[in-house]
């Protein structure tokens, strides 16, 4: 699942911001019922891993483990193998804060236990530890604008809206479907990327993702066997 070690590193060096103290990245492996129609669901998350130390040998190593082997998930309700070539590897570029998800799952882990109707719940710790992770974001240094499209005056017009109001692009990726465009969200600018470029984004194909959980496909992995490029300049 992966094809270029290089621009991996250099998507890890130029994109993820140094986390501060108690803050952390997540990994994902994940399937999507488009990559493989056998699926039962829409999507399914099917591992992660959490960068507690940050330096690209241990994001390598992170992604390392989260490459399968040929049929180790299979579909919950059909048992049918899932093909790793209907998978992708993912990063959330948005920091999160350790300390809030382990005390969010900790105020759970109580409710669970005053309930003991629920306590079965408790057997899916990682699920609920890695839910509450998720909603606790650190700093917010980037948001994405999701091209779901390869027509290239589209992303074209949509590079061009942000240049035209000095909105910094840090990154562009080119993913399975489209394009991913990772923008710095840190900034005086926002407040014309509200005012004057948001509303000129207004089409089928483009989702500006302001969330507290933004994933991207890691650049130099296979999504679902399409080898995902980028870098600061791609188009």
């Amino acid at each position: 699942m992966i094809y270029d070690l290089d621009l991996m590193e250099k998507f890890f060096k130029e994109v993820l911001v140094e986390p501060r103290e108690g803050e952390v990245y997540t990994l994902f492996l994940m399937t999507r019922r488009k990559w493989f129609s056998k699926l039962s669901s829409n999507y399914e998350l099917l591992n992660y891993k959490i960068l507690a130390e940050f330096n690209f040998k241990r994001f390598y190593r992170a992604v390392l483990r989260l490459i399968p082997q040929e049929c180790a998930y299979v579909d919950v309700r059909t048992e049918e193998c899932i093909p790793v070539s209907a998978m992708a590897l993912y990063v959330d570029v948005i920091p999160r804060d350790i300390k809030k998800g382990v005390v969010k799952t900790l105020q759970d882990f109580i409710n669970l236990l005053a309930f003991q109707e629920n306590v079965g719940r408790l057997k899916k710790f990682n699920r609920i530890f890695l839910s509450n992770l998720q909603k606790s974001p650190g700093r917010k240094p980037y948001f994405i604008i999701d091209v779901d499209s390869k027509d290239a005056q589209l992303i074209n017009y949509v590079i061009k809206q942000l240049n035209n109001y000095s909105i910094p692009v840090k990154w562009i990726s080119e993913t399975r479907g489209g394009f991913h465009v990772i923008v710095k969200r840190d900034g005086e600018w926002m407040k014309t990327f509200y005012k004057e470029v948001l509303p000129k984004l207004n089409h089928e194909n483009v989702e500006v993702k302001l969330e507290k959980s933004i994933l991207t496909p890691i650049p130099g992995t296979l999504q679902a066997g399409f080898p995902v490029k980028g870098g600061p300049y791609a188009i």
